[in-house]
């Protein structure tokens, strides 16, 4: 699945903004290699986790995204933003992370939001 693909299939930040779940924010850019050699692993992690996390794709060159991008302080990409419920940052990668540290810190972030529920 391409970048522009996975980007048109996920939760619109607005969106995620408004739910009660923690989320994942890829910021990323179509010509980034390391951000397409990620891409099945956050896929990966989507089909495990959509149910408890919404993942948010933004596309760096997209002029709309400035304010998160800013928010955030991307300096690279792939950067994955991860925010609480209250959306507060509980996490910030640059470049490609190993599937495992993801999956580690999703379950992480799941019990985080259930036990302040």
């Amino acid at each position: 699945m391409s970048l522009k693909q996975m980007s048109r299939e996920a939760i619109s930040y607005d969106v995620a903004l408004s739910h009660k779940k923690p989320i994942l924010i890829e910021f990323y850019a179509d010509w980034c290699t390391t951000c397409q050699s990620l891409a099945p692993t956050l896929l990966a992690l989507h089909d495990e986790f959509s149910a408890e996390i919404d993942f948010v794709t933004i596309d760096i060159d997209d002029p709309q995204w400035s304010q998160p991008i800013e928010q955030f302080h991307v300096t690279g990409v792939p950067q994955l933003t991860l925010l609480q419920v209250d959306r507060s940052i509980a996490d910030t990668f640059i470049g490609k992370v190993p599937k495992s540290i993801l999956m580690d810190r999703l379950q992480v972030l799941v019990s985080s939001s259930v036990s302040s529920n």
